[in-house]
C-alpha cells in the first residue's frame, strides 16, 4: 500500500531501495515488490562501524502500473 501511495498520492516518478550484499532475505523481498537491480555501491554502516557493499534497486511508476508490483 505504501508503494502505491508514493506513486499515486505523492506523485513520485520512481522509488529506490537498497540492502547490504550479505542480506539475501532483503533481496527476495525487494524482488517480490518488482524493483529492478541498478547497481552496487559502498555505504556507511553504523552497526558495523565501516562501509559495506550495498545493492541498489529501482521501481518506476510505469512498471508498477504495468503490473510488476506484486503483493
Amino acid at each position: 500500500a505504501l508503494i502505491l501511495h508514493a506513486f499515486e498520492a505523492d506523485g513520485f516518478a520512481y522509488l529506490t531501495v537498497g540492502h547490504f550484499s550479505d542480506n539475501p532475505a532483503s533481496a527476495r523481498i525487494i524482488a517480490k515488490f518488482g524493483f529492478a537491480p541498478q547497481g552496487k555501491e559502498m555505504r556507511d554502516c553504523a552497526a558495523r562501524g565501516a562501509g559495506a557493499h550495498c545493492l541498489t534497486y529501482r521501481l518506476d511508476r510505469a512498471a508498477a502500473r504495468a503490473g510488476f508490483y506484486k503483493t
